[in-house]
């Protein structure tokens, strides 16, 4: 089960017609909402509102009466395309 944030083992091993056996393992990390900034209003789904909230607020720096933290997504202090770029990459994803 894969709900829980943490990093896990995962192991696939193949068996192809001859018997030869191949494995492979990769350690996947399982994230909850509050250590993705790309879900901007941290409700554990990357989706058009996150989107919408960095769209509103492009431009912005600290210094505007409006900033909102956490539409700088990529926390250079600046609210530009970069920001939107990595909320929409990452649009549709889940977490915990």
């Amino acid at each position: 089960n894969f709900t829980q944030p943490g990093n896990y083992s995962v192991t696939l091993t193949v068996v192809d017609e001859v018997n030869r056996i191949s494995t492979i393992t990769k350690i996947v990390q399982i994230l909850n909402a509050s250590q993705v900034p790309w879900d901007v209003n941290g409700d554990g789904q990357v989706r058009m509102d996150d989107i919408w909230l960095v769209a509103i607020h492009f431009g912005e720096t600290p210094e505007d009466p409006n900033w909102d933290p956490r539409t700088d997504v990529n926390g250079d202090g600046k609210i530009r395309m970069d920001d939107l770029w990595l909320v929409a990459i990452h649009f549709g994803e889940s977490y915990p």
